[in-house]
C-alpha cells in the first residue's frame, strides 16, 4: 500500500513533468498572438523583399544590363545626335549600359536624371583628331571651344527628352513607395520584437513561434506566386518590355524564394527542438 509521502512525491513528480511538458498547438487564447505575430512576421518578411530588390538602386541599376533600357537609350541619344549631324551609334554597348545604370541611380536617388555625354564628344575629338592629324592640322586648335559647346548641347538635349513627365511621375511614386516600404519595415519590425517578449514572458514563446513561422512560410509563398502572376500580366500589357518585365520579376522571385526556404528552415529548426525537448522530459519522467 502506497504511504501518505510516497503518494505525495508520486504527486510532485507528475505536477513537475506536466508543467515541462509544452502543448504542440498554443493554448486557445494564444491563438490571437499567434496570428498577430504571424502577421507582422509577413509584413516584415514582404517590406525586406521589396527593399533588397525592386526598391533597391543597386539592385535596379544591375538588373538594367538585362532590360532594354540601355538600348533605348543609346537611341534616345542617336535621335539627339542626328539634330546636330552627328554621326550615329557613336556609344558603345558598355557606354550605353553605364549611363543607362546613372539614369537608374538618378531616379531612385529622387532626381532629375543628368547624365554626361563627354564621351560622345570626346570620341569625335578623337575621330577628327585621328582625321586631321595626317595633315599635321591641330584639332583643338579649331574646335576645342565647338566641342565643349556641343557637349553642353548634347548634354541639356539628352537629358530633357529623358526627363519626360512619365519620369518625373515615376520617380515621384517610388521615393513614396521606398517611404512607406520603410515605415512597414520598421513598424513591424517593432511589433515583432513586442509579440515576442510577450511571448517570452508568458513562457509559451516556443510553440507560438513554431506556428507563426509555419503560417509565414505560407503566406511569402502565396505572395510570390500571386506577384509572379501580376507581372506576367503586366508583361502581356506591354508587350515591348515583357521580356525585361520577366527577367527581372525572375531575380526579384528568386530573392524572395531564398527568404521562403530561410524561414521554413527556422520554423523547421523550432519544431525539432520542441520535440526534443518533450522527448527529453519524457525519457526523465
Amino acid at each position: 500500500m502506497t504511504s501518505r509521502e510516497e503518494y505525495r512525491q508520486q504527486q510532485f513528480a507528475a505536477e513537475n513533468q506536466q508543467s515541462y511538458e509544452e502543448p504542440i498547438t498554443p493554448h486557445q487564447s494564444h491563438w490571437k498572438t499567434v496570428i498577430s505575430l504571424a502577421v507582422c512576421l509577413w509584413v516584415l518578411l514582404v517590406s525586406f523583399w521589396l527593399y533588397r530588390t525592386i526598391l533597391s538602386k543597386e539592385f535596379a541599376a544591375e538588373e538594367v544590363k538585362q532590360t532594354v533600357v540601355a538600348d533605348q537609350l543609346n537611341q534616345e541619344v542617336d535621335n539627339v545626335l542626328a539634330n546636330y549631324a552627328v554621326p550615329r551609334s557613336v556609344l558603345t554597348k558598355r557606354e550605353s549600359v553605364k549611363l543607362a545604370r546613372q539614369a537608374v541611380k538618378d531616379v531612385y536617388d529622387n532626381q532629375a536624371i543628368n547624365l554626361d555625354m563627354s564621351t560622345v564628344t570626346d570620341r569625335l575629338e578623337s575621330s577628327v583628331s585621328s582625321l586631321t592629324g595626317n595633315y599635321g592640322v591641330d584639332v583643338s586648335s579649331i574646335a576645342g571651344s565647338s566641342l565643349n559647346a556641343l557637349t553642353n548641347q548634347l548634354n541639356s538635349a539628352v537629358n530633357q527628352r529623358l526627363n519626360t513627365q512619365q519620369v518625373k511621375t515615376f520617380t515621384k511614386q517610388l521615393h513614396i513607395a521606398k517611404i512607406v516600404d520603410m515605415a512597414a519595415l520598421a513598424i513591424s519590425g517593432i511589433l515583432t520584437i513586442v509579440l515576442l517578449l510577450s511571448a517570452l514572458l508568458k513562457r509559451n514563446l516556443m510553440p507560438i513561434i513554431s506556428w507563426a513561422l509555419s503560417f509565414v512560410s505560407l503566406l511569402a509563398a502565396g505572395s510570390i506566386m500571386v506577384s509572379g502572376s501580376v507581372a506576367k500580366q503586366v508583361s502581356r500589357a506591354v508587350p515591348d518590355f515583357s521580356s525585361s518585365i520577366i527577367s527581372v520579376w525572375s531575380d526579384v522571385a528568386q530573392f524572395g524564394w531564398h527568404l521562403v526556404i530561410l524561414t521554413v528552415a527556422l520554423a523547421a529548426a523550432c519544431w525539432v527542438a520542441r520535440i526534443v525537448v518533450a522527448c527529453r522530459h519524457g525519457s526523465r519522467g
